[in-house]
């Protein structure tokens, strides 16, 4: 009894009052539908979940980059003014006085080196399998969000309906106890 009565409620709610749209001029009502998706696509917290997802996918990315080769590779140019003598080793000159003459020298330095890791005892793929864990959580929270706003979005929107309707009992009663008023003045009066 509690359903049907519940079903004609929701039943009187939801049709159109050709009667109400004559007397004003009230703005277009909204739909469900319409209410759902300007709640999905502007609630913050689906907009901080999708944002925990991105984060926690680029988490795989960032333990997945411990398996490929690494290189690294450094040039080096430096240019010393030494004097002569160091570079030459010392020589000494006719006479047996030391000139101390110096000359530019170019150094280059190049180096390359690879490393690959072969073995971790599974701390690598075991931390890849936890970045991937954490993407399925992060979007299963986001899932959940996303349900918690259709439903709060649900409640609000069928509350407005109630309350609206409520409104309209409350201004048919008003208008029954004005005419019951009236018809007891005139009684009163006679």
């Amino acid at each position: 009894m509690r359903c049907v009565m519940l079903a004609i409620g929701l039943l009187l709610c939801l049709l159109p009052n050709d009667g109400a749209q004559g007397e004003s001029s009230t703005p277009a009502s909204l739909t469900l539908q319409e209410a759902l998706d300007t709640a999905l696509a502007r609630h913050p917290t689906l907009r901080i979940g999708q944002a925990a997802v991105e984060a926690a996918q680029q988490r795989v990315w960032q333990q997945e980059a411990g398996y490929p080769p690494r290189g690294a590779y450094t040039y080096t140019y430096t240019r010393q003014q030494r004097p002569l003598t160091a570079a030459v080793g010392g020589g000494q000159s006719s006479g047996g006085q030391q000139r101390a003459t110096s000359q530019l020298f170019n150094f280059n330095s190049t180096n390359f080196g690879m490393s690959q890791l072969l073995f971790d005892f599974g701390r690598t793929l075991d931390s890849i399998r936890s970045a991937v864990a954490s993407v399925e959580a992060s979007t299963a929270d986001l899932e959940t969000t996303r349900q918690t706003v259709i439903l709060n979005s649900k409640q609000a929107y069928y509350g407005v309906l109630s309350s609206q309707r409520l409104l309209q009992v409350a201004e048919e009663t008003v208008q029954q106890n004005q005419k019951h008023l009236e018809e007891a003045q005139a009684r009163f009066q006679k």
